[in-house]
């Protein structure tokens, strides 16, 4: 699997490959242009909404924000784990 060979009093997690690596940071960095763009638009929408109740736009805000924070069960944690 391209693991490098390391002495015994290394850091036993696994040697990444900069291919990997990259692939790691692409994630994160879509997790978090996807995030934040819906944080944007969300409060666009309770701006432009006045007659609707704002917590339904921004309960789910809240959980996107939580997201990008890397609150457990979110892709901002799932981002967190494959660096």
């Amino acid at each position: 699997m391209g693991l490098a060979p390391r002495p015994d009093n290394a850091d036993p997690r696994p040697a990444w490959s900069d291919f990997t690596r990259g692939r790691a940071l692409l994630w994160i960095a879509a997790h978090h242009i996807l995030a934040k763009g819906a944080l944007f638009l969300a409060i666009g929408v309770v701006a432009a909404t006045r007659a609707a109740p704002p917590w339904l736009v921004l309960f789910p805000a809240t959980v996107l924000a939580l997201g990008m924070g890397g609150f457990p069960l979110t892709g901002g944690a799932l981002a967190k784990l494959r660096t």
